[in-house]
């Protein structure tokens, strides 16, 4: 399938195949947790409408993971809950999974996976997260697609590995118009999912994982949950929006700073990119 999405933007995670008598579509959003502008949301789109299929999009987030506090989790929950509020009245199922014990998650993909026609994810390059597409590739019965999504270059343009930023920025200046790039995805992928319908997902599925509120996870707070307690929130909030807002900032104010004052540590010159 051609659909919309650069051909170097996609991997095969394994050897299996699509399945046409499945229920739907399954996006597995690890990475990329936005529903804008978001490459692996398009590709899974794609599929929607090669397929007739609906779309399933399940958001979770493990207990177990390397560093996993407190700081993190209510990072990560007010970008899930700013996901959950932008999926009301869209035609698209949103299912959001906060494990609330060590491995309570455990199975949820694999579950989900039975009755869908492909799964499709975010391909990310660094912590947990290539280890743990990969293992999930393993276990899936039907086609499992990554999709680079992480930014107006695609990863795999290059065949080389840049150990100093310097250099990978002159790479870039350098081949980022002539090459054709940027091709940017969709601001509203989800737009074209209009007359698709809605999934039905196994009431037992439901049942076992129940589906968690993350407003209502903000909260209870996280004191319960098998996280670091010891490091707490941030003074920053999470989510696509916030991230947006922190754009239009740093375009407005602090653009003509940044080149001689951003390494100054007086100077709100920044741009304050990195958590997102």
């Amino acid at each position: 399938m051609r659909g919309t999405v650069p051909a170097i933007r996609l991997s095969t995670a394994n050897d299996r195949s699509v399945s046409k008598d499945g229920d739907y579509v399954l996006y597995w959003m690890i990475a990329n947790r936005r529903l804008t502008y978001n490459f692996a949301l398009q590709r899974a789109v794609d599929w929607c409408l090669e397929l007739g299929k609906p779309l399933v999009v399940l958001e979770a987030l493990r207990g177990g993971y390397k560093w996993a506090s407190v700081r993190l989790h209510q990072f990560i929950v007010e970008g899930m809950a700013a996901n959950h509020a932008a999926s009301k009245g869209r035609q698209f199922t949103y299912y959001p999974y906060i494990e609330q014990k060590i491995d309570d998650g455990k199975g949820l993909l694999s579950t989900l996976a039975q009755d869908a026609c492909v799964v499709v994810s975010d391909e990310f390059p660094c912590f947990m997260l290539p280890r743990m597409a990969s293992a999930a590739a393993a276990q899936v019965p039907v086609c499992m697609e990554l999709v680079d999504s992480n930014g107006i270059f695609p990863m795999r343009f290059s065949d080389r590995t840049f150990s100093r930023a310097f250099d990978f920025r002159r790479y870039l200046q350098r081949h980022l118009v002539s090459s054709g790039f940027p091709e940017f995805p969709s601001a509203d992928p989800l737009i074209r999912l209009s007359g698709i319908g809605l999934p039905e997902i196994d009431e037992k599925v439901l049942s076992r994982w129940p589906m968690n509120d993350p407003a209502e996870q903000l909260a209870r707070g996280f004191a319960d949950l098998p996280i670091d307690q010891s490091v707490g929130p941030a003074a920053i909030r999470g989510g696509s929006e916030t991230a947006a807002s922190v754009l239009d900032r740093f375009f407005e104010e602090r653009l003509p700073l940044y080149g001689d004052e951003r390494n100054h540590p007086d100077s709100e010159a920044a741009s304050g990119f990195s958590p997102y």
